[in-house]
């Protein structure tokens, strides 16, 4: 399975494991197929960049301090609104840590 193929499945993963707590019980995901498909060079160079600018964004929210991730920030990296400029959660720190892992894992 090709790099992107496994970025975008952890990427799909992450959201279906946070949507699961969303109701009363979380929800399990059924099995994944064999996969019997293949990510053409376009495809996987998009997925590479999007993946590396995902993590980006959490890396460049993180407070330096705290390491608390700011949850929402606009297009040039800065608060959504003066509301906004210093809320975070938990749930972007994990996804920060996560998006760590795997820019460690491809030396970014």
């Amino acid at each position: 399975m090709s790099r992107a193929v496994r970025a975008l499945l952890l990427v799909l993963s992450l959201f279906a494991g946070a949507a699961g707590y969303v109701g009363c019980a979380p929800k399990l995901a059924p099995a994944l197929a064999p996969a019997s498909y293949s990510v053409n060079a376009d495809d996987d160079r998009f997925l590479e960049d999007f993946s590396r600018r995902t993590f980006t964004f959490f890396w460049e929210q993180a407070d330096p301090r705290t390491g608390i991730i700011r949850d929402r920030s606009t297009t040039e990296g800065g608060p959504a609104n003066e509301a906004s400029a210093h809320i975070g959660s938990i749930a972007s720190v994990g996804f920060g840590l996560s998006g760590m892992c795997i820019a460690a894992e491809r030396g970014w």
